[in-house]
């Protein structure tokens, strides 16, 4: 996961993207590392191509995690163009459903003031 973490937000700065990142995946879980790295890869490359269409200065990645009792909140949120419309379905917003699903949680999308939101939820056993 910091091998695919690293890769993205490398290929985010040489797009000019501001990333601020503060994340700390469990080390132990009932989450496999798969299903981690399908919701991170999904969800950064969707907020990368997202900032292709943003002016160069307004280009920003905010991804926050926190593990609270047997609760993770994963949330990455950034700028996107104007005229930006609530997604349908895609595979990425899909298996990343599908994977919160996986683990009794949930994943939300939302977009406010030119900002896209992804909350995912999933509970995480540390047994």
């Amino acid at each position: 996961m910091d091998a695919l973490l690293g890769s993205k937000l490398a290929v985010a700065a040489g797009q000019g993207i501001e990333v601020d990142c503060s994340v700390a995946i469990p080390r132990t879980s009932t989450v496999k590392d798969i299903d981690w790295c399908i919701i991170l890869s999904n969800a950064l490359d969707n907020a990368i191509t997202a900032s292709e269409a943003v002016v160069p200065k307004s280009r920003y990645i905010g991804i926050s995690g926190k593990q609270k009792g047997n609760f993770f909140l994963l949330n990455i949120d950034n700028h996107c163009a104007q005229d930006t419309e609530m997604p349908t379905d895609g595979v990425g917003i899909s298996n990343i459903k599908a994977v919160a699903q996986k683990y009794d949680g949930k994943a939300e999308i939302d977009i406010v003031d030119c900002i896209f939101k992804l909350s995912v939820l999933l509970v995480i056993s540390q047994q």
